[in-house]
């Protein structure tokens, strides 16, 4: 739950307790002879149900992945980041239904949030948690009332409503240009339709101003801030308003993926000291009220924002435009200076002031409004304060006499309901007495009638009936016996059928196994064979082919042999020639040509070139 008690600063608290003292019953000072008093009134518009999925399960529900959320999605009502909004009847009452997807699931933080935003639910203007729940990756809430609109929505139906006023005259006319569902939410939320010169143009909301004060106030006494103040935050009916998204709003969409606003509220509506980054307290949500019935007051009274829209800077956030705050007040349409118009100026300016300890509490803006709107005749339509939250003023004396009254009352009251308690706990104990001796005697005649009943059957059932449930008994015992060995027969039969299967199984495998090695083995004799073939054939053909060439060689060697010899022949010849004819005589010297033949090594079968001279032989 927001608590701003690490944020507030010291001035800022004490005027608060000094405010809440002064309107809460405190003695009265010296300086003052009057208090406010709220008028204690039931709460109005609220359901109780305490059972909303009627599982037993009270008003939060954690259902199982296979159960069903027991709801029935009626009229779509709205969207934002987090989830759809639909209208589902609950126990004949609509409620507006929000599911979003969360993270994780609640926890005991998040149900401690719960609990305080069912309490607040007391307040007239504050929205109703009926019931929660989780399903799956979703959380559901259930919110009592299903609105009209939301406040924001209120603003621009009333300025398409202004803007009419240019093209047509008569009410009918002009309410055939608005868009036939802002005619009809105007027409469902009770709005007048003023003519142009009508001096108020949105009282339904500016009698509103009070409420609003007055559930800031109940927020801020309970220890909470809103922390997002807005039109949009405001649900309006018939009558009727309400705030929303209060407390632990934003502590909800941390549970979900995504969210629209941070956890410091919209930007338009910040305080100065919360864009800053600043510590902040109740004073900031005193800042960002300021800014609403601000907007309220200038439509109330110029029948559109246009004007401040016009007139402000590029940063359109209310806290970069404090300053023009006087112009737009003065814009066309204003109305004059009333007592009450000054004093709400007046205070709207203070809850604007750029230092938080100077703004006025939500206490101190009750007692003020209140004397602002009793200066003027009561009238609903036109006051500040709708019946549900005017206080009145009544004297200190009468104040404490009427404390004296309702105290002794309450007394009186704790006295009798104290004997009465005791009456009824006596009654509660006679009672417990009786039913218990009651119980015994009923124990007894239970006892009493089983033996009656025994007795008579021992003695009205004759012999023949027991003697045939005898046999008819064995008979059944018998077949049952004889169901049993067939049943253990076909059972035996069935287990050895299985074996002899298994066995032939194991069998033929084997078998398999075996003339798959076979095959195996003869594929590899074959392929072995056929390679030793394909050798020797290889072999052969190169023995065959090197027999060649050597036959080849030899032949060359031959004829260059015969080739020789023929040339040494013919050299020899002619050497004797020349030895004639040089004077050898008849008996020159002869040369025989030699041949020497030079092999390789022994494993290359080729022969090398012959070498040949010509050596001198002696005849002699």
């Amino acid at each position: 739950m927001a608590s701003e008690s690490d944020h507030a600063t010291p001035e800022f608290e004490q005027n608060e307790k000094e405010s809440t003292a002064s309107v809460s019953g405190a003695p009265p000072s010296s300086k003052e002879d009057e208090t406010l008093v709220d008028e204690l009134r039931p709460c109005k518009n609220m359901v109780f149900i305490d059972d909303w999925s009627q599982t037993g399960r009270g008003s939060h529900v954690e259902f199982t992945d296979e159960e069903e959320v027991p709801l029935q999605q009626g009229t779509f009502l709205g969207r934002g980041a987090a989830g759809d909004v639909h209208e589902v009847c609950v126990q004949k009452h609509k409620l507006a239904h929000k599911r979003m997807v969360v993270k994780r699931k609640i926890g005991g933080k998040e149900m401690k949030e719960i609990e305080i935003l069912k309490r607040l639910s007391s307040h007239e203007h504050m929205i109703q948690l009926v019931g929660t729940y989780n399903h799956r990756q979703f959380l559901g809430l259930l919110v009592y009332p299903v609105a009209i609109c939301d406040m924001a929505t209120f603003f621009e139906d009333v300025e398409a409503w202004h803007n009419t006023a240019s093209v047509a005259n008569t009410v009918d006319d002009r309410q055939s240009l608005l868009e036939t569902n802002q005619n009809n939410r105007l027409v469902a939320l009770g709005y007048d339709f003023p003519s142009v010169d009508k001096s108020y143009k949105a009282s339904l909301i500016y009698s509103k101003i009070g409420c609003l004060i007055s559930a800031t106030a109940y927020l801020h006494d309970q220890k909470i801030r809103h922390k997002d103040l807005k039109p949009s935050n405001v649900l309006l009916a018939k009558d009727q308003m309400w705030l929303s998204d209060f407390g632990s709003a934003t502590d909800f969409s941390l549970l979900s993926q995504s969210a629209t606003d941070n956890e410091r509220g919209t930007p338009r509506y910040f305080s100065p000291e919360v864009a800053a980054w600043q510590p902040n307290g109740r004073a900031s949500d005193i800042f960002s009220l300021g800014c609403v019935l601000l907007e309220i007051l200038i439509l109330h009274e110029q029948g559109t924002l246009q004007f401040m829209r016009e007139n402000r800077s590029a940063d359109p956030s209310f806290h970069a435009n404090i300053k023009n705050v006087a112009k737009w007040l003065d814009g066309p349409g204003s109305q004059r200076w009333s007592f009450r118009r000054i004093g709400v100026v007046d205070q709207i300016r203070a809850m604007l002031y750029h230092n938080p300890t100077k703004r006025p509490t939500a206490r101190k803006l009750m007692v003020r409004f209140t004397g602002y709107d009793l200066s003027h005749t009561i009238d609903s339509k036109y006051s500040i304060f709708g019946e549900c939250c005017r206080s009145s003023f009544v004297s200190s004396r009468e104040h404490n006499n009427e404390i004296s009254t309702y105290r002794s009352r309450i007394l009186d009251l704790q006295s009798e309901l104290a004997n009465r308690t005791e009456e009824t706990n006596q009654i509660k104990r006679d009672y417990e007495k009786l039913f218990a001796q009651a119980f015994i005697d009923n124990q007894k005649t239970i006892k009493i009638r089983e033996a009656q009943h025994q007795t008579e059957l021992s003695y009205t059932r004759d012999r023949e009936e027991w003697e045939q449930e005898k046999r008819d008994l064995k008979n059944r015992v018998a077949e049952l016996e004889g169901e049993r060995k067939k049943a253990q027969t076909q059972a035996f039969d069935r287990l050895e059928a299985l074996l002899i299967s298994q066995q032939e199984a194991r069998i033929a495998k084997d078998k398999a196994k075996a003339q798959a090695a076979e095959d195996v083995r003869k594929r590899a004799a074959e392929a072995r064979k056929k390679s030793d073939d394909d050798r020797i054939a290889q072999l052969e053909k190169l023995l065959i082919n090197q027999k060649d060439e050597q036959l080849k060689r030899e032949t060359a060697l031959q004829a260059q042999k015969e080739e020789a010899d023929e040339q040494a022949a013919k050299l020899a010849a002619e050497k004797k020639a020349a030895a004639k004819a040089d004077g050898w005589g008849s008996d020159p010297p002869i040369y025989v040509p030699t041949t020497k033949r030079i092999k390789s090594e022994a494993n290359d079968n080729t022969v090398v070139a012959a070498e040949s001279d010509s050596e001198p032989i002696d005849e002699k």
